[in-house]
């Protein structure tokens, strides 16, 4: 068994990892990328936040993945590099479709409709 720190209290590592709904991005998880977040995805968010760390190959291996210093090489691995482009992705498409409908005509005129003119 892997010994696990953490920073701040306790951590229920069994507990679900909740996947967030992503609005604006088109890639997608699979069936089995999935169930292996929602199997392991609070472990690894608590590795990745740094808020629990681990003596073990598999989080040094991790750490490294996630951090951009090298490739993954297992399911999980691959699945949590792919949630978190999803949500770079989703973030950055948001504030492009924000910036987007902060210069439409459409806002404008709605803006110069509602003025008040003594």
């Amino acid at each position: 068994m892997d010994i696990i720190e953490f920073e701040d209290g306790f951590l229920n590592l069994r507990e679900k990892f909740h996947i967030e709904d992503f609005k604006y991005t088109k890639i997608r998880l699979t069936g089995r990328e999935r169930k292996l977040l929602v199997k392991h995805g609070t472990r690894l968010q608590a590795f990745a936040d740094g808020s629990a760390r681990s003596t073990s190959d598999e989080y040094l291996n991790f750490m490294k993945v996630h951090s951009r210093k090298a490739l993954a090489e297992t399911p999980k691995e691959r699945a949590w590099l792919k949630y978190q482009s999803m949500r770079e992705d989703n973030g950055r498409l948001r504030e492009a479709y924000r910036q987007e409908r902060i210069k439409s005509p459409e806002r404008d005129e709605y803006i110069r409709s509602r003025l008040v003119v003594p």
